[in-house]
C-alpha cells in the first residue's frame, strides 16, 4: 500500500493518513497531529516531524509508547528501504 501510495504520488498530490508506520516510512514529508487544550478549550497542533525526531515517530506507531533500540532499528529499515 505505501508503494502503491508513493507511486501515485509521482503524479498527484496526496494526503494520507494513517496509523501505520509501514505506510508513513514512504512519505515525503511526515506530520503528526497532537491534541491539546488551548485556554481550556479543545484544540490540535500540526507538526512537521524531520530527521531522528521522524525514526521516534515511526518506532512510536511500530511499538508504542516505551520506543526501545530494536523498535528504533525497525524504524530506521522501514524509511531506508522505501
Amino acid at each position: 500500500m505505501g508503494r502503491s501510495l508513493a507511486e501515485l504520488a509521482g503524479r498527484h498530490q496526496v494526503l494520507c493518513i494513517t496509523h501505520l508506520p509501514q505506510i508513513a516510512a514512504y512519505a515525503s514529508a511526515h506530520f503528526r497531529v497532537e491534541k491539546c487544550e488551548v485556554e481550556g478549550r479543545p484544540s490540535a497542533r500540526l507538526l512537521r516531524v524531520e530527521g531522528a525526531d521522524r525514526i521516534e515517530e515511526i518506532a512510536r506507531m511500530a511499538g508504542g509508547e516505551e520506543v526501545g533500540e530494536t523498535t528504533r532499528r525497525h524504524a530506521r529499515e522501514l524509511i531506508r528501504s522505501r
